[in-house]
This record gives structure tokens, sequence and C-alpha cells, in this order.
């Protein structure tokens, strides 16, 4: 009997030091996961080098390139959190993990698609962003699925080279990660359509009534979507110098 008390004893020592280890190793894990996640938090915060560089009424290009030859411009939306440097890499994933300075960073860039052009604005530009919390990056691109919200913050500026234009968001929607209409930007190097015009009321989830002809210029801000990893939420504004 005394010998069933003393290994039963042994087991019960076993199996709490057992659920303390896991207890351990679970709280490290979080611990670790907490740091990571206020990491790429902070790292997509913009550091003073750049700040400095946020354009009034011009951006100094010239300065930001000798940081990295690949920012090619600056997006604001007024009274949000995007204001960032935008960049343009060989393709469309090489700033997924990449800060402006060219360094592993998993928060990533604001990068312009690759077939666009860099020194203006092209009939139909495309610029990417993470998602992230805390409204980072292109985080606050989910606040305009409020009407409220997206009237309030509608206007913003896109320097592109030695250009300056005026951008007025008027559509908010979901589209499938590889929609030909929104992504296959070479078939409006040209010129939009009627076709995508259509498209973008039709399809909006919000929407800003607005004139919108073939002659015009559009922009898209593109980012994940938090509900559907297939999906992506996007902007779409009219732009003019």
């Amino acid at each position: 009997m005394k010998v069933l008390d003393k290994t039963v004893d042994g087991l019960d020592k076993v199996l709490n030091f057992i659920i303390y280890s896991l207890f351990l190793i679970l709280l490290i894990f979080g611990i670790y996961s907490l740091r990571s996640s206020l990491a790429i938090l902070d790292d997509s915060e913009l550091p003073k080098d750049i700040v400095k560089f946020r354009p009034n009424k011009r951006l100094s290009l010239e300065e930001l390139k000798k940081i990295n030859k690949d920012i090619v411009g600056w997006i604001r939306i007024n009274n949000t959190h995007i204001d960032y440097p935008i960049v343009q890499g060989k393709d469309n994933i090489e700033y997924l993990n990449k800060d402006y300075k060219r360094e592993f960073s998993l928060s990533g860039s604001i990068f312009m698609d690759y077939r666009n052009n860099p020194l203006e604005a092209d009939p139909y530009t495309v610029i990417f962003g993470h998602n992230m919390d805390r409204e980072k990056m292109f985080g606050d691109v989910n606040n305009f699925k409020d009407m409220t919200y997206f009237k309030k913050h509608k206007k913003g500026k896109l320097y592109l080279g030695k250009n300056v234009y005026k951008i007025k968001l008027y559509a908010y929607m979901l589209v499938d990660g590889y929609s030909n209409m929104i992504y296959d930007i070479n078939q409006y190097h040209n010129g939009i359509n009627e076709k995508l015009i259509n498209f973008i009321e039709s399809s909006a989830d919000v929407y800003l009534k607005t004139e919108i002809s073939t002659k015009d210029k559009l922009i898209v801000l593109s980012t994940c979507s938090r509900s559907d990893e297939k999906k992506r939420t996007i902007l779409i504004g009219k732009i003019k110098s």
C-alpha cells in the first residue's frame, strides 16, 4: 500500500511539474507575442529622419532619394494616419516586408504598383499598404466603411516627382484580391473606361456621388481585408492637379 501511495505521490509531482512547465511556456510565448506585436506597430512609426521631409507645398524628393532611390513620392489623407512616403519596387512583392530604407520590416512600406509612372500620375494609379492595428500604415482604410467618417476624411494629396495632386475619395469597397477590373492596371494606361466607372459605382459598399468621366484620373488605396484573406479593402479617389 505504501509503495502505491509513493507511486501516486510521484506521479502527482511529475504531473504538477508538467503543468507548471506548460504554464511557463505559455506565459513566455504570450509575452513574446505581445512584444512582437508592439514591435511591429512601432516599426510602422516614421522616425525623425523621414518625418522632417513631410511635404508642405512641395516634396523634397531629391533628399528622400538619398535615403532610398526607390522613394517616388508621398501620400496624405487629411486628418488620418495615412501620411507616408511612397516607394516603388521592381514588383509588388519587394516592399511587402521592407521599410523605406529597404530594411526588413513586417509592417512593410506604402508602395506604388511597379507598372505605374513614378514621375506623374497615370490615368489609374494603385498604391498598396498593410492593414495595421492602431490605424498604422493603411489601417485607417477600415474607418471609411462609415459614411459619416468618409465624408469628413475624403480629401488628401498625392506627391509624385515635382507634381502635387489633390485627392477626392469617393468609394469604399471589398474586392477579390485577384480582381482584373481593379488590379490589371495595364488596361488603363491610356485612360479609364466606362466599364470601370460603372463597376465602382455599382459595387461600392460606400459611395459618394461624384462626377467621373473617362478623362479623369483615379487612385486606388489597397490593403488586406480583416474579414476575408482572399479579399482586399480599397478606397478609390479622383485626382487632379
